[in-house]
Formats: C-alpha cells, structure tokens, sequence
C-alpha cells in the first residue's frame, strides 16, 4: 500500500516472504510511505510498516533510462525512460551484445517519464544493450532474451 493519507495497491511478486516490490507509478520529487500487508496460508494476514517516507530524486537529476523489465524477456520488454526538460532529440538504439545495431527509434521527448513497449519477438535468445539519448547525454542499460 502506498501513500500517508490514501493507501494505494501497488503490484508486484511476494515469493513466500522474500521478493521485492518495484513501484512504477511514483512521481519525481513525491515523497512516499508504504506499508506490506501479506495474506499466508489459510488466510492469516500480517501487516509490515509504515516505512520511513520516501523522497523520489527529482527531475533535475538529468536524462534517466529505468531497469528494463521484464528481464529476462520472452515477446516484451518496457523501457521506462525520463526526461528533465523538452529536448531536440531522444532516440532509443538496440544493440547486441557483440556491439551491433539492431535499431534505432526517435522518442518522445517531452518532460517526464514515458513507457515504450519493445517487441522483442524476433530476437534471438541473448543479451542487448539498450542506449538511450539525448542532445548532450546517453545512458545504457542491459537486458536479456530468453524463451
């Protein structure tokens, strides 16, 4: 549950009670306090938290390309990415692993976080660079083909 005033559900994958929760919907800059609630076997619920609340680094913090996800991948890959300010250009390159380009994309390039889904059904079984940039900075991050 996310939130001080009005807890929101958040998804993700609790493994027993080991795993790890990755919030995708937070704004730069928000401040965030979350709190577990686990339903086990035969119903039992246990409650975890509140947190310490949570600053989200802001925007100023320049071009930023998330952990793509899922990875490993079968058909799909999201790549989250953000922008601190309007820019000229924004493209997004798919390289394997050897250096080669697969391809390049020009990207919104509006302010703000964006999602780009990545049809990855082609692709071999591997591993891919993918490198996003901007007008005066790339960042590049892997992730990986597996079916």
């Amino acid at each position: 549950l996310r939130g001080a005033e009005d807890p929101v559900p958040v998804s993700g994958d609790l493994c027993g009670r080991r795993g790890s929760w990755l919030d995708r919907e937070v704004e730069s800059g928000g401040v965030y306090v979350y709190r577990l609630e686990v339903t086990g076997d035969y119903g039992l619920t246990e409650l975890y938290g509140p947190t310490e609340p949570v600053v989200m680094p802001g925007t100023a913090r320049g071009l930023t390309l998330y952990e793509p996800y899922p990875s490993p991948a079968a058909d799909v890959v999201a790549l989250e990415y953000e922008i601190p300010a309007e820019l000229e250009l924004v493209t997004l390159t798919i390289y394997e692993l050897s250096g080669r380009r697969l391809s390049t994309q020009t990207l919104e390039s509006n302010p703000g976080r964006h999602t780009l889904l990545l049809d990855v059904g082609d692709y071999p079984r591997g591993v891919y660079l993918a490198r996003l940039a901007g007008e005066e900075a790339s960042r590049t991050l892997r992730f990986v083909i597996n079916r």
